[in-house]
């Protein structure tokens, strides 16, 4: 019996290359058939009388199935349409402007580079393409290699650093690249830098070792790489790993940053992120297993049940100073001398902030549903009840608004969960589906204790909140202890009670967390497209990016002002209210509304909780918001205190279709339903 022939999706990428190549070489030969049968006849130049066609519709393999007229085009011709790319061309209908304007081969040349990049197109695959394109007159020019298409760097320095090789991409430049075009500099220039370790593979050693760094005075900066170590195992000296780093910390520090054009900004290296291996790597202390591991204060940690655990709180301890650091007054603590003492004005203690997504979202909160599914009796929940939680989270994957990575997933799949997920349910979900008489109340008690700190800690609060959170985590850690005994209180515990003072430095934690970091990293990781020379090929693929990416000061000024999309006509819309365009979707720099769930409940100053019926631009020319408000709204939760104080509520009957600013609209909400009510959560996290 045959087999059935696979599918354009199912086949490999190598296979799917090949049939591209075919397809779009049988569309060309195509072309210059029909001209070679009708030599006079008269090339269509307009689609006046031609359906809107978008591109992205057009599957591969199914050139074939075009239209005769269409193919009588020239393939030039198509191009010069500029159809193909230009969104707002190809839809609005005015096909003049569209056909007559003149086509532009360096300006295709150039978006073409920028299409490669952003799809992270293979050099085999774009090679391919350009000898194709080079056959059309109007693009002969094209290069036929993509290294001179794409700008790369061949002239790379990677240097040995046993055990492996180390390329210095600088901290002045991605600075330089940060602030480019930017209207605004902040003075000083604030900078977080992130290093952690990534493995290659999971089938060998092979692994990254990588200096990020980021802009702290710049909202939604993006990402830029410092610097990337490639061996099978981490730098045997960090400070030669450290070194060009913070020589050129040092130098920019002192005598601030040249940008052109603006002059001289002075420079401060505000803190670095890692977890706490990375953290004790860089540091040259003591690992989080070791007896004096705490990089805040002087505790010892003690030795219970084949672990080392920290009980007790820090009334009893001493807290570490800089000073003592540099002096090293801790013997037990120190494991050698940090390069990064050369930083001027960089506090080793408190720059170093204790970052919430290892320490809360992958450390205690994983740990906590550890227990609940496979610890020890009394504390562990029935089959049952687990069970029964994993259904509630898998009915809310419908509420998960767009910023969510990943929908909610069954418990029983715990040990494969990402941090986003352990942030998800200790935010958003865990409080409703834990809400439960089987659950213990004094379990479910602790829970929210940690639940309502990082829901202050994460979001503007005043002081009085703020040490009302502090006051809640050492609640949280002494029941933790009396609930799961002492030998679970590990390092990761025990720094909770040193996590408000990176508030009191930072800011909410989103600021001086590696959430964006992590994000990138897998970026970094999908620049990898061989085993052979791992390290060059991140370098040669970065400078692609750097010629044809977006830099941070184009990413904060486009998000600066709000974005509508998806046109419509279905309304709703208020009697007497005239609007010239409605659309389906507003995108801010960190949210998306709709008009359809889950994206469709948000904030406005007054304190509304509004669901979005409809996004209009009025007879000004102002967005606006129509919908409805939710008038009853009510305290989901009462214990450790009311939910209300975080703006977390349970809603319900709607009024009346109202109008809202859009410029009056400051937060979103999460809206989770179970079976017999409506919770809303504002959305605390930056989308990373």
């Amino acid at each position: 019996m045959a087999s059935k022939r696979k599918s354009f999706s199912e086949l490999s990428k190598r296979a799917q290359n090949k049939c591209a190549r075919e397809d779009l070489d049988t569309f060309l030969r195509e072309v210059e058939a029909e001209a070679e049968v009708q030599p006079g006849m008269n090339v269509v130049t307009s689609h006046s009388d031609q359906p809107c066609v978008n591109e992205s519709t057009l599957k591969v393999g199914e050139f074939s199935s075009c239209s005769s007229d269409t193919l009588n085009a020239s393939f030039s011709d198509i191009l010069a349409s500029d159809s193909v790319g230009s969104p707002s061309c190809a839809y609005s209908g005015d096909n003049d402007a569209c056909t007559n304007k003149e086509f532009d081969p360096v300006g295709f040349k150039s978006s073409l580079g920028d299409w490669a990049v952003n799809n992270n197109i293979p050099n085999s695959a774009l090679s391919s393409l350009l000898l194709l394109l080079k056959q059309v007159p109007d693009l002969s020019s094209l290069p036929s290699d993509p290294r001179t298409l794409l700008k790369t760097d061949v002239s790379l320095k990677v240097r040995d650093m046993p055990p492996g090789k180390y390329h210095h991409f600088g901290l002045k430049n991605g600075l330089l690249r940060a602030v480019q075009g930017m209207r605004k500099i902040d003075n000083p220039m604030k900078v977080l830098v992130g290093v952690d370790g990534l493995p290659l593979s999971k089938s060998t050693r092979s692994n990254f070792w990588l200096l990020l760094g980021r802009l702290l005075s710049v909202k939604y900066s993006g990402v830029f790489m410092i610097g990337v170590y490639h061996g099978n195992e981490k730098p045997v000296s960090v400070n030669a790993f450290l070194e060009e780093f913070v020589n050129e910390a040092k130098h920019l520090v002192t005598t601030g940053l040249e940008v052109p054009e603006v002059g001289v900004i002075p420079v401060e290296i505000s803190g670095i992120c890692c977890d706490a291996p990375a953290k004790a790597f860089v540091l040259q202390v003591k690992a989080h297993s070791g007896y004096s591991s705490c990089t805040r204060c002087t505790i010892r940690g003690e030795y219970k049940n084949n672990r080392v655990c920290f009980p007790g709180t820090l009334q009893t301890v001493a807290r570490r100073t800089h000073e003592g650091f540099l002096r090293q007054e801790d013997e037990d603590y120190h494991s050698g001398v940090s390069v990064l003492q050369d930083i001027p004005d960089l506090d080793l203690v408190y720059s170093i902030p204790i970052d919430y997504m290892h320490l809360v979202c992958h450390g205690v909160m994983k740990r906590l549903l550890q227990i609940w599914i496979g610890g020890k009796i009394p504390n562990r929940f029935s089959s049952s009840v687990v069970k029964n939680i994993s259904l509630k989270l898998e009915a809310l994957a419908k509420c998960i608004p767009k910023e969510f990575a990943r929908k909610p997933r069954n418990l029983n799949d715990v040990a494969r969960w990402k941090a986003t997920e352990f942030r998800q349910f200790l935010l958003y979900t865990g409080p409703v589906v834990l809400c439960s008489r089987d659950i213990s109340p004094d379990i479910l008690t602790n829970f929210m204790s940690l639940h309502v700190a990082l829901s202050i800690l994460l979001q503007n609060s005043s002081e009085n909140l703020l040490n009302y959170a502090q006051s809640l985590l050492e609640h949280f850690v002494s029941t933790y202890g009396v609930l799961y005994g002492e030998d679970q209180m590990s390092h990761n515990v025990h720094n909770l009670l040193h996590i408000r003072d990176d508030y009191v430095r930072y800011g909410p934690l989103d600021n001086c967390s590696a959430f964006s970091f992590e994000s990138f990293m897998q970026k970094v990781l999908r620049m990898v497209r061989s085993p052979w020379r791992p390290l060059e090929q991140i370098a040669r693929r970065y400078s692609e990016t750097r010629m044809h990416g977006t830099n941070s000061a184009e990413h904060v000024r486009a998000s600066d002002i709000p974005v509508c999309k998806m046109q419509h006509t279905n309304g709703p819309l208020l009697d007497d209210f005239h609007c010239s365009t409605q659309y389906k979707q507003v995108t801010f720099h960190d949210m998306i509304l709709k008009v359809s769930e889950p994206d469709n409940v948000c904030g406005s100053q007054n304190g509304s909780i509004i669901a979005i019926e409809n996004i209009v631009m009025d007879k000004n020319s102002q967005c606006v918001i129509i919908g409805r408000e939710f008038k009853d709204r009510g305290d989901f939760y009462t214990v450790p205190c009311k939910s209300s104080v975080l703006g977390v509520y349970t809603v319900g009957r709607l009024s009346q279709m109202k109008v809202w600013p859009l410029k009056t609209i400051n937060r979103k909400y999460v809206c989770l339903k179970s079976t017999s009510k409506k919770t809303v959560f504002p959305l605390l996290h930056t989308v990373y």
